[in-house]
């Protein structure tokens, strides 16, 4: 009975029976579902675009073209992590936004509930890379590759918006001039703040509070 449910079924009625491991299975199965679907191509050319422009900003090599890829794989990663994070703030404790809440309350839900989840897991995920970014001592490196996984974020996040504007070619536009610099500049400034303060053992924690806060407000 179970294998006969799509995915996408699977992630409600594991967050009914609140089954947190499964849970997280399920909803990865559903992100791999869509990277089989027609969508991927429009999201990826959005993608290779701003891929291409931030990687004009250093001097190519094979190490920074590889540490880009995996980037853009953490970046992908994070925006199914944020998935498993809606489906627990909104199925199962009820945070959720409305037309009819105060502009307060909808306010609190793009900053909490949407830009400090997001921003807090790209972050997470770029946090893998910081190990070869402080070898080689680089800033432009923790920029740039924190960006990237703020692109790979978005060109997960960008398949879901097409699969839910089937044929509307206006989501393509808005979403590669929008969504993805937003995701990658917004990353960007907060990886290169926490790379620098990890750099200084601990100094400039100041900075990077203050950055990361900033991101967090101009994503919400």
């Amino acid at each position: 009975f179970k294998n006969s449910i799509s995915p996408a079924a699977r992630i409600d009625y594991y967050s009914y029976l609140r089954d947190y491991p499964r849970l997280g299975l399920a909803i990865l199965r559903s992100d791999a579902n869509s990277w089989l679907s027609p969508y991927l191509i429009p999201a990826l050319f959005t993608a290779l675009v701003w891929g291409l422009i931030l990687n004009s900003f250093w001097v190519s090599s094979r190490a920074r073209i590889a540490m880009s890829l995996i980037a853009f794989l953490l970046g992908v990663f994070s925006a199914t992590m944020t998935l498993f994070a809606v489906v627990i703030q909104e199925s199962i404790q009820g945070f959720v936004w409305s037309t009819t809440d105060t502009d307060i309350s909808q306010f609190l839900y793009f900053l909490v509930g949407v830009a400090l989840r997001e921003e807090t897991l790209k972050l997470l995920c770029f946090v893998p890379l910081l190990g070869w970014i402080l070898k080689r001592n680089e800033p432009v490196e923790a920029l740039i590759l924190a960006g990237m996984v703020g692109l790979g974020f978005a060109v997960n996040e960008n398949i879901g918006y097409f699969q839910r504007s089937p044929g509307d070619s206006l989501i393509s536009w808005i979403r590669l001039l929008t969504a993805n610099p937003l995701h990658f500049s917004l990353t960007g400034v907060a990886g290169f703040y926490l790379a620098r303060m990890v750099r200084r053992k601990g100094h400039g924690m100041e900075e990077f509070l203050i950055a990361f806060i900033g991101v967090v407000f101009a994503h919400g």
